[in-house]
């Protein structure tokens, strides 16, 4: 729904210190129908469709969600999980939606979805595990060793995946 200026009137205006006409347009809301006076500029801009900010708002909140200038499809990124956003408004993580729908039902309390190689962005199946909480719990601490002083720690890249060995480039 595209909406356009409707122009009423003109009005002309003073010279000003350039020598440049200023005018201004009688124009119409496209939501209320309130005529209202705006500059020449501001409607060559494409301003003067809404006389207020609330016609505005109402003019944003009546579009599909897909034509609003904030839509991004409905997928977002929050702390480093990629999110969608479902019919009753409610975003869930991706990767545990990719899961249940090849599943053909939602998870079980115990159940967890795992991404294979460690990417949390990646949500291809191919790439998802589904497993219960304990042996995801064996998986990730094979990503940590204890110090010397007895502190569980991360271990570096190269030793990740069970590997001992640098990885090849």
């Amino acid at each position: 729904m595209t909406l356009q200026i409707i122009i009423l009137d003109e009005k002309p205006g003073q010279p000003s210190k350039k020598g440049v006409e200023s005018r201004s347009y009688l124009v119409k809301c496209n939501i209320c129908g309130k005529e209202f006076w705006k500059p020449k500029s501001a409607v060559l801009w494409g301003m003067g469709k809404f006389c207020s900010k609330k016609c505005q708002s109402e003019y944003q909140k009546s579009l599909p969600k897909e034509l609003h200038h904030h839509w991004k499809g409905g997928r977002v990124k929050m702390n480093g999980y990629w999110y969608i956003r479902l019919d009753n408004n409610k975003y869930r993580r991706e990767h545990i939606v990719v899961m249940e729908t090849k599943l053909g039902r939602r998870l079980l309390r115990d159940e967890v979805v795992h991404h294979i190689d460690g990417d949390i962005e990646n949500n291809n199946i191919s790439n998802l595990q589904l497993t219960n909480k304990s042996s995801h719990g064996k998986i990730h601490y094979k990503e940590f060793k204890i110090d010397k002083l007895g502190r569980l720690t991360k271990k570096s890249r190269r030793y990740q995946n069970g590997q001992n060995r640098l990885r090849n480039n």
